[in-house]
């Protein structure tokens, strides 16, 4: 158990396959500030709705063996984190959210994230914040057997 499991900031999944490690993530619960999503038209479109921050759950280390990697297992595994996200019972949150490394923006726009806005102490950074709108996968995980 890491430090930020004991204090309860994180939970950390490893993924076995024929008894080798190939993959694991971290996620906890978070919070992204409305701001941050202006260029989103689903988040601007209800002037009912007035929060400061949408709901999340944070993807904080997604990594997949070298060897193992363009298998699909990264895809599966966001899906497999959406469709925890999504579990009734489960607390509300209406994104996924990650901090991508420039060399993982590719994947993570290809299975449909999009990029928060810049502002403030977030501009310059290394690595961009990330967001997927879990709405818009709720039908799709429906069927999908992770078990």
């Amino acid at each position: 158990m890491t430090r930020y499991e004991r204090a309860d900031l994180g939970r950390t999944t490893l993924v076995f396959y024929e008894g080798a490690l190939v993959a694991y993530f971290t996620i906890s619960n978070a919070g992204i500030y409305t701001e941050f999503l202006k260029n989103a038209k689903s988040f601007s479109s209800d002037p009912e709705i007035k929060i400061d921050m949408i709901p999340a759950v944070k993807i904080g280390r997604l990594a997949v063996q070298t060897g193992r990697q363009n298998c699909g297992i990264g895809r599966f595994l966001v899906a497999y984190i959406a469709r925890i996200a999504l579990k009734k019972g489960a607390p509300a949150a209406r994104l996924l959210i990650l901090e991508s490394k420039p060399n993982s923006e590719r994947f993570y726009t290809e299975i449909g994230f999009e990029f928060a806005l810049q502002i403030g102490r977030m501009r310059g950074r290394t690595n961009r914040t990330m967001f997927m709108d879990l709405q818009k996968l709720a039908g799709l995980l429906a069927d999908i057997d992770f078990e």
